[in-house]
């Protein structure tokens, strides 16, 4: 009977020593968890703070591009108006240069 006490005693302790490891691993794996959660917040927090600087830097490039084109517009209507006027200029000049 002392036999069958002393290796119910032996695996009690054996039960215990891993229940005892098995809290332990719980609880780190629970900490981990915590952990991941906040860096997931974290994360989170960065990604919309990008968001919102990528935001202002689209607004600004599309004012910038805009600009750009209305730039470019005025240009190409310049260039026009002076193309159209050197048209005429040379138009005028063989006139000239027939009646004469």
């Amino acid at each position: 009977m002392q036999e069958v006490i002393l290796a119910y005693e032996e695996e009690n302790r054996t039960l215990k020593e891993e229940n005892k490891e098995l809290k332990e691993h719980k609880e780190n794996l629970i900490w981990l968890d915590k952990k991941k959660d906040k860096e997931i917040e974290k994360l989170e927090e960065e990604n919309r703070n990008l968001k919102s600087e990528l935001s202002k830097f689209r607004d600004s490039f599309k004012k910038y591009r805009d600009y750009e084109k209305e730039e470019l517009a005025e240009s190409c209507y310049d260039l026009a108006r002076e193309n159209q006027k050197l048209k005429e200029e040379v138009r005028g000049l063989r006139d000239t240069q027939y009646t004469h």
